[in-house]
């Protein structure tokens, strides 16, 4: 299901990704395409890297149904 891992360090242990802005910190109403699928052990689950139309790029955790090319918009009160 994956395009690529996660970015491989020395003697091949993973890099976490958690330092790459996981959570969305209040982001409103702005949409983004999804652009790759990863698999993070850490979290033992895919996430995806999405990139918002204002520049920013983010990993998400997997939205149920979710492919690449689909659009999300991020906020609180979104449907």
């Amino acid at each position: 299901m994956p395009k690529e891992s996660l970015p491989q360090g020395i003697e091949g242990e993973v890099i976490s990704v958690y330092s790459e802005k996981l959570i969305s910190d209040g982001m409103k109403n702005i949409y983004g395409r999804i652009v790759t699928i990863k698999y993070d052990p850490n979290q033992n689950a895919y996430i995806y890297l999405i990139h918002y139309r204002d520049g920013e790029k983010r990993y998400i955790s997997h939205p149920r149904g979710a492919i690449i090319g689909d659009t999300i918009v991020s906020g609180t009160e979104v449907l």
